[in-house]
């Protein structure tokens, strides 16, 4: 055997070698993006309840506030908030940060929406006929007043929430927000009559997490 290839076969054997520490290498660095990746998408749930007469008569929106170095892109699928019989439908609308939301008319008479001067969101879209489905993007997180200047009894709202966990609550006042990735996150109330703080919340995957907000005070008019 000559000594070229004998050279040849340690060169070979060589790189056989590299090749199978690289592929170790990258194995185990896929291995363990996939388990953090497998970790980070754990999922919990948050739910507790709002104790307070007026709960009853008037829902609110309970959202996780903005998370650091995270920004969620709103859906293609526009909210919606109609105009049926002289009410905003529904009456509490929460959407993601971003969202434009539809304003249809499906009454058979005029209207013209905008709102209230403590919205966190100011807006007018005008007079405008049966059947015509305008557009506003909400941009700002927090609560919005819906009014119309040609039927004062007319009155809605929109709870813009900066990511997607929200939460509209039922007549009892209690709210649960499903698939919450495990982490610790600022819980925010929001409520036509009624505030309470932001609290921080703990979600554990694969568990329910029971909060409370404590007291709520009515709002300032």
């Amino acid at each position: 055997m000559s000594a070229y290839i004998v050279l040849e076969g340690l060169i070979v054997s060589r790189n056989r070698f590299y090749l199978c520490v690289t592929l170790l290498f990258l194995g185990g660095f896929i291995f363990s993006v996939s388990n953090a990746f497998s970790q980070s998408s754990e999922l919990g749930s948050i739910s507790g309840e709002i104790t307070h007469p007026i709960m009853r008569r008037y829902m609110g929106a309970v959202f996780i506030g903005e998370i650091d170095g995270i920004q969620f892109n709103a859906d293609e699928n526009q909210p919606v908030m109609d105009q049926v019989n002289l009410r905003f439908t529904p009456h509490v609308l929460p959407v993601l940060q971003g969202s434009t939301v539809q304003f249809p008319n499906s009454d058979e008479i005029r209207h013209h929406v905008y709102t209230s001067t403590s919205s966190v969101c100011q807006f007018e879209l005008g007079v405008y006929e049966a059947g015509i489905v305008k557009e506003q993007k909400c941009d700002t997180p927090g609560l919005i007043t819906l009014l119309c200047n040609v039927h004062a009894e007319m009155k809605g709202f929109i709870v813009v929430s900066p990511t997607p966990h929200f939460s509209t609550t039922d007549r009892n006042g209690s709210f649960r927000i499903e698939a919450v990735p495990e982490g610790t996150y600022t819980l925010h109330f929001e409520h036509e009559r009624l505030m309470v703080d932001p609290i921080t919340v703990h979600v554990i995957p694969d568990q329910e997490t029971e909060v409370d907000f404590g007291k709520p005070r009515r709002r300032k008019p």
